[in-house]
């Protein structure tokens, strides 16, 4: 995702060696990623995987069985913190749609 979105967050993330998953709980949740906890690994990682399939904050909220306001605010959290990959997929969405896909 970092390399199709040209995402620079994303891309420094990678590249600064650490953990992706862990760097983006860090984002998301404004903590150190030292002090990022397996709870918070996890939750990025799955609404991470989750946003690059665009499912909804209710599907999140059923898969991580937390409310569909803290599911919400995790996705406005990854969106937030990688406005490239956001950028990326609405214009993919956009261009299937143009495109009758």
């Amino acid at each position: 995702m970092a390399h199709l979105s040209g995402d620079k967050n994303m891309i420094s993330d990678f590249l600064s060696g650490n953990d992706i998953h862990a760097a983006t709980a860090s984002k998301i949740f404004g903590v150190d990623i030292g002090d990022v906890t397996r709870e918070m690994r996890s939750r990025a990682k799955t609404s991470q995987l989750w946003d690059h399939l665009r499912i909804s904050s209710f599907g999140l909220s059923e898969r991580l069985t937390i409310g569909r306001k803290e599911a919400k605010e995790l996705i406005d959290g990854y969106f937030s913190s990688y406005p490239g990959v956001k950028k990326y997929m609405d214009e993919s969405i956009r261009n299937a749609r143009a495109k009758g896909y």
